[in-house]
């Protein structure tokens, strides 16, 4: 089988190569920071005080893997951990004054605007290939039990 015409490897290629470019342009500006790390500041940036429960749906690993991505972003001083108000077995994860300084910065990588630099596609057209690549993220959600 020629692996070029296949849907689900060009998918996952892609899906490397977005990683790889978003890695390329933080290391390009000095931010230390992974992709997968920065989706947690991303989220972070549009609403602070999360618990770890909110962002782990935000990563494709386990909650083991999202506790270290976290540590990791502590020890780095972007975010802290605090117990909840309501809940103290609910951890609360927010940002510090360092961490909220690095939106500023992490927008000149232009990252946010990926999908503008490599599709040219109309709106619709944009909007049919997400609803696609969500149905079939979905699915495999499913299917590995997540």
């Amino acid at each position: 089988m020629d692996l070029t015409k296949s849907i689900s490897y060009n998918l996952s290629k892609t899906g490397d190569l977005l990683q790889q470019l978003s890695a390329h342009r933080m290391r390009k500006l000095g931010i230390d920071l992974t992709p997968e790390e920065s989706i947690f500041l991303h989220q972070l940036w549009d609403r602070d005080c999360q618990s770890q429960a909110e962002l782990n749906p935000w990563s494709i690993k386990g909650a083991s893997t999202v506790t270290r991505q976290i540590d990791k972003l502590v020890r780095k001083g972007y975010v802290e951990r605090q117990s909840g108000v309501k809940d103290r077995r609910t951890v609360v994860i927010s940002l510090t004054n360092k961490g909220k300084a690095l939106e500023q910065e992490f927008r000149k990588t232009g990252i946010a605007k990926l999908d503008d630099d490599f599709l040219s596609v109309s709106k619709s057209e944009g909007e049919f290939l997400l609803a696609l690549l969500t149905e079939v993220r979905a699915k495999i959600m499913k299917e590995i039990g997540r």
